[in-house]
């Protein structure tokens, strides 16, 4: 296993571990606990940007520059979606 394959494989888990933790604090059942569960997600987000940006650094994770165009496109269908919410 590559180094580069690693650490795809350590963000891939990191970010599934922020989604577990972030459902698993919004449902903790007493302040303690809740904020026991922030404190680990906000720990796993910060190793989940530490990788990311080590990824990033040495080319292994490319974003692609966005045009305005493709940004009003994005910013007009996420208020779409946010209009159909039902609240």
């Amino acid at each position: 296993m590559t180094d580069k394959e690693r650490l795809n494989d350590i963000l891939a888990t990191e970010k599934y571990l922020a989604n577990i933790y972030n459902t698993s604090a919004s449902e903790a059942s007493n302040v303690s606990l809740f904020e026991f569960k922030l404190k680990m997600l906000e720990d796993i987000h910060k190793t989940q940007r530490e990788v990311f940006d080590l990824m990033h650094q040495k080319g292994w994770y490319n974003l692609e520059g966005a045009t305005e165009s493709k940004k009003e496109q994005d910013i007009m269908q996420l208020e779409k979606e946010l209009d159909e919410l039902p609240y």
